[in-house]
């Protein structure tokens, strides 16, 4: 049975505009370089980020609502890339911020049950002849007008979820200072088969 894909699958690091959105949870005074090398310290307290990966410039962006600052983590390039599942570490060597960055990506994919539905559908068109007179000559031509039936469409839902998640570490200890969780969920309609239309 064909199957055709309606819409786009929104994959986690397909683009580098993608994000998802979350929170970070700062447990201690968290000392971050913004995008401009300024230092910004943030107080303990939940923050409402963005997360993109730039695989242009090696490096996980995060970005904060409130302060309005954007902040990098390099990391060597090829480490990670826009198929990557599982648990990784970002240095704070290799990312030129004060903490070490250890994170995990998880992508889940569900699909629901199939549901099936009606819609219009052109039948067939009919010739109407149009004609009008201009300048005492007499114009005409032909409309195809289209007359509509039904037809039976089945079809499901494909649901893909993205997480990223992690914590900030001093480096050369387990002493965590903040965590994160960002996480976005995309549906996508795959159509299994369409009927006839009559």
């Amino acid at each position: 049975m064909k199957k055709l894909l309606v819409g786009l699958f929104s994959l986690f690091f397909i683009v580098s505009c993608y994000e998802l959105c979350g929170i970070l949870t700062v447990e201690k005074d968290l000392s971050l370089i913004t995008s401009s090398d300024k230092t910004e310290v943030l107080q303990p307290m939940l923050y409402s980020v963005k997360l993109k990966l730039d695989l242009d410039k090696s490096r996980l962006v995060m970005k904060f609502e409130k302060p309005n600052i954007k902040v990098y983590f390099n990391f060597l390039e090829g480490y990670l890339n826009e198929n990557y599942v599982g648990e990784f570490i970002i240095r704070s060597q290799e990312s030129n911020q004060n903490y070490d960055l250890l994170g995990e990506i998880i992508k889940a994919e569900t699909v629901s049950q199939q549901y099936t539905e009606h819609e219009s559908c052109i039948l067939y068109y009919t010739p109407i002849q149009h004609c009008y007179v201009q300048n005492g000559q007499v114009y005409c031509y032909i409309e195809h007008r289209p007359v509509y039936g039904i037809r039976e469409v089945t079809y499901h839902y494909v649901y893909k979820t993205d997480e990223v998640k992690g914590i900030f570490t001093i480096p050369r200890t387990s002493e965590v200072v903040a965590e994160f969780k960002t996480t976005d969920t995309d549906k996508d309609t795959i159509i299994d088969h369409i009927g006839r239309c009559y």
